[in-house]
């Protein structure tokens, strides 16, 4: 590879390694018969909110999800028995998920394959030097 300083080279090497490693860690996931990363992320955010709750749309921006795209996610989740869906008391038309005990079990349980995957694919990547160099430049962006 070329010394020679290219910023959209850069972006291009960012992105490409994140693809790489999230198909990896979604391969991972899948071996070991869980879903795909959209679903933890959802369980992990409602995890993190206040009451383990929150409006389609507010889910939607935590994970970078239209809101079509939350709502057949839901109800996916739901099906499963990991959220409730439940309507606002104040705008009949507003939906929040909530994060149920098999909901939780489950993220935590995704959690350790996820946690085991990013350090295989990623964090042994690069030594302690590296990693905090990496979270200096990144934090800058």
């Amino acid at each position: 590879m070329s010394n020679k300083l290219s910023k959209t080279d850069s972006w291009a090497i960012l992105l490409i390694t994140y693809n790489r490693v999230i198909k990896a860690i979604e391969k991972e996931l899948k071996d070991h018969n869980f879903p795909n990363l959209e679903w933890y992320d959802v369980l992990w955010a409602l995890e993190r909110s206040a009451d383990g709750k929150l409006r389609f749309n507010e889910l939607g921006e935590k994970i970078d999800l239209a809101k079509y795209n939350v709502s057949r996610l839901a109800e996916k989740l739901s099906k499963e028995g990991l959220i409730r869906i439940e309507s606002s008391l104040e705008d009949k038309r507003g939906l929040f998920a909530v994060i149920t005990a098999k909901g939780l079990k489950t993220r935590m349980n995704i959690w350790q394959v996820y946690e085991s995957a990013i350090l295989k694919n990623f964090g042994s990547k690069l030594t302690n030097e590296e990693h905090l160099q990496l979270k200096k430049i990144l934090l800058k962006i």
